[in-house]
């Protein structure tokens, strides 16, 4: 699994997750190593306090995760349980995925997950 944040034209941090993501993962190995950097990052560029998005899954609405959040000074866009899916994440992950089969056709027979993050990081680079 892969995660990853972004800002406009902004990329942000990617980690590279093995196995399943429970809650305290997701903030200290996650959230809490990542997002403070590229949230003075997006500060610094935009001149304004950045909003932090993520969608209702399991692991983002976990009591530990709002919790989190919850002491630290991110905002939080409230994400509607019943909204449609307009994460603009997953527009992103297309993108990359088309990208990814043109410069590396041979991607879906690669065994090495050291070797797939470096292609998806050389995609991620180009774009």
């Amino acid at each position: 699994m892969i995660w990853a944040m972004f800002a406009g034209s902004m990329n942000g941090p990617i980690h590279i997750v093995e196995g399943t993501i429970n809650a305290e993962y997701y903030v200290y190995e996650m959230l809490a190593e990542h997002l403070p950097f590229f949230r003075t990052e997006v500060l610094d560029a935009i001149g304004e306090e950045p909003m932090f998005m993520q969608d209702n899954a399991r692991v983002h609405t976990a009591r530990h995760v709002c919790w989190w959040f919850d002491e630290t000074v991110f905002l939080v866009l409230k994400w509607s349980s019943y909204s449609p899916d307009l994460d603009p994440i997953d527009h992103a992950w297309k993108h990359l995925k088309v990208q990814l089969h043109k410069l590396h056709p041979d991607v879906l027979s690669i065994k090495s997950n050291t070797e797939a993050c470096r292609r998806i990081k050389e995609v991620i680079a180009e774009v």
